[in-house]
């Protein structure tokens, strides 16, 4: 069967856009604890932060994702790229399945994102979490 996914470059795109957005919230967020805390944070070694920044980007990327797929279809960075979600049966997806291809996207990220990046490599344009999921990102 033909699959007739987004390039590549549309899939980046959305991310990026999606990213500076989780970005953009975590920076408001980091303004305000900064302005909370003060001399105490400021005294802390800046190396002893990555760790807990990068986590809590993580979290917050992961809770975006969750907000706009129960409460939409799409990401706003989906929506600029031009990029809807399809299923291998040529349908729309639920809201639910579409939250539950966050799942097959952790498990495609685990192995140094090698799931991800397989859609670089595969024939259809298609990772290890489109597979899992059994839908993938289509343009419009």
């Amino acid at each position: 069967q033909q699959y007739y996914a987004a390039p590549v470059s549309r899939r980046v795109l959305s991310a990026a856009i999606d990213a500076v957005c989780v970005g953009a919230g975590l920076a408001g967020l980091a303004a305000v604890v900064v302005k909370i805390a003060g001399d105490t944070l400021q005294a802390m070694p800046k190396p002893l932060l990555i760790g807990p920044a990068v986590g809590t980007y993580a979290f917050f990327a992961v809770i975006y994702q969750l907000l706009f797929f129960t409460l939409n279809d799409a990401t706003p960075g989906m929506r600029a790229a031009r990029v809807a979600f399809c299923t291998f049966r040529e349908n729309n997806p639920s809201r639910k399945a579409i939250r539950r291809r966050l799942i097959s996207t952790a498990l495609a990220a685990c192995p140094l994102g090698l799931g991800l990046v397989w859609m670089l490599l595969d024939g259809d344009r298609l990772g290890w979490h489109d597979r899992m999921s059994r839908m993938y990102p289509r343009a419009y």
